[in-house]
């Protein structure tokens, strides 16, 4: 089994992410082409910069609040 540094990983082409500027459509859709629940929200200057996460779960309730009202 071959381990990757973690710095290695976000450096990766397909390393999924969103910058905290990004809209909720963008996450969605960068969740199903990664196939992914969860995307990490980095700094865009400094991808390696983490400064949060969102959810698939956090994505759908947001909706569902917005279409409630």
């Amino acid at each position: 089994m071959t381990v990757v540094r973690r710095e290695e990983n976000l450096e990766a082409p397909e390393f999924a992410h969103l910058p905290p500027d990004h809209n909720l459509e963008l996450a969605l859709r960068r969740m199903g082409e990664f196939q992914t629940k969860i995307l990490p929200v980095v700094d865009r200057a400094n991808p390696r910069k983490l400064l949060g996460q969102i959810t698939l779960a956090d994505v759908l309730a947001t909706y569902s609040l917005s279409a409630a009202k």
